[in-house]
């Protein structure tokens, strides 16, 4: 629990304070990164995002949006990174090469993997399971008590 005022204050939700996080998640950055460079000490931690979105249902949506919003601009970087834009050439908010295909390899595998994990029905590889059979369980099962057939 926050102790001094400069605790309490950080820690108490406001509208301008969910909206800067939530631009900064849809920038493809991550929340971790903005506290960690919260020299202001203006943000609250991570536990107390993780519990504005529980007791506020509009700053969740809106952060899970912006998550979402972020995951699209993590993806776009990958193409960036994979068609090799350099830092010479890159424009505001692209993701650049190193300039080292192995490493670039690695980087752009990492990001997309990392995207498959936070949103797998999106960006992970569909796994699932069909069938068609057409019977149904309870003519399976009256099928199997029937008397059995004579072979002819």
């Amino acid at each position: 629990m926050p102790h001094s005022a400069e605790e309490t204050e950080r820690a108490r939700y406001t509208p301008e304070k969910g909206e800067r996080i939530c631009a900064h998640i849809a920038s493809g950055r991550t929340l971790s990164k903005l506290l960690q460079r919260d020299t202001k000490r203006e943000y609250p931690t991570r536990r107390q995002v993780e519990m504005w979105r529980k007791e506020n249902a509009e700053f969740d949506v809106a952060y899970k949006l912006a998550r979402q919003v972020g995951a699209e601009v993590i993806a776009e970087g990958v193409i960036d990174i994979v068609d090799g834009v350099t830092p010479d050439t890159v424009e505001e908010d692209q993701t650049f090469s190193s300039g080292d295909v192995n490493r670039d390899r690695i980087k752009a595998d990492f990001r997309m993997r990392l995207l498959a994990k936070w949103f797998s029905g999106t960006y992970g590889d569909k796994v699932g399971v069909e069938h068609n059979v057409g019977a149904t369980l309870e003519n399976l099962i009256l099928a199997s008590m029937a008397e059995p057939k004579e072979p002819e």
